[in-house]
């Protein structure tokens, strides 16, 4: 069989401030490869918003038809 390589990211604690209502419903979050940014799945609004950690501000958000349950980036980083 072939090697699997599995990468495990846990976000202990933030080093800025946010508001609770800014985000609706946040059901999974993963860091970008480089740890600069957050994807965060909202199941409320039905999107998954780009966090910026350096600015504290969403970079851009994208639309769904339904809400998302999770996410995962690709090897070189794509969500």
């Amino acid at each position: 069989m072939g090697r699997r390589t599995w990468a495990f990211v846990g976000v202990c604690c933030l080093s800025f401030a946010v508001c609770a209502e800014d985000y609706l419903s946040p059901s999974a979050v993963v860091a970008d490869k480089d740890g600069q940014k957050l994807w965060i799945a909202e199941s409320t609004a039905e999107q998954v918003a780009l966090f910026d950690i350096a600015t504290g501000k969403v970079e851009k958000t994208l639309s769904l038809p339904q809400n998302p349950t999770g996410l995962a980036l690709t090897s070189d980083g794509a969500l």
